[in-house]
């Protein structure tokens, strides 16, 4: 899920980082001429992820810090601890289902106008999507484009939450 590469620092919060990356999965040293290399792999599970956010923080301030996010370089290492938060968040208490999915309803002025002259109003459609932290900046997709997957894969990549394990784009439905 995340892996953090980092290098040796005179930092006091060095040791403490190197034994949070050592509880990782899989953790790996290796010396780079004089320089000492550390790679800490953390897997897809909430303790995992907390010890992932744990790490971020005590290597917040420290030079030569990679963070790689479902396979890709991560540039802003505050949106992944944010992004860790969240999974770790939705796995406790009421679970997945309760705290990632979101009902809203899409409204489409055209057909509530022509269904008010017609007399048959219906109320707006809802639908169920998977990510409430998508719908945090207005995200709304377009239900007549009929690429809802998409739009929502789209709008993950755009908040850089796509890689969490518990994201599936493709759990959406229409809630009659």
């Amino acid at each position: 899920m995340i892996v953090v590469a980092f290098v040796s620092s005179p930092s006091h919060l060095f040791p403490i980082a190197l034994e949070i990356a050592a509880q990782a999965d899989e953790f790996t040293e290796a010396a780079i001429g004089k320089i000492k290399r550390y790679r800490a792999a953390f897997g897809a599970t909430p303790a995992q992820a907390d010890l992932a956010v744990a790490l971020l923080q005590h290597l917040d301030h420290i030079k030569g810090v990679l963070v790689h996010a479902g396979g890709r370089l991560a540039v802003d290492q505050d949106a992944v601890a944010a992004t860790l938060g969240c999974f770790v968040a939705s796995h406790a208490g009421g679970g997945v289902a309760h705290y990632c999915r979101k009902t809203i309803e899409i409204r489409d002025p055209e057909a509530e106008h022509r269904g008010m002259l017609d007399l048959d109003y219906q109320a707006a459609p809802r639908y169920e999507l998977p990510c409430a932290r998508s719908l945090q900046s207005g995200f709304t997709p377009d239900v007549k484009a009929g690429d809802i997957d998409k739009q929502i894969q789209a709008q993950a990549a755009r908040e850089g939450c796509d890689w969490r394990p518990n994201f599936f784009a493709t759990k959406w439905r229409k809630v009659k």
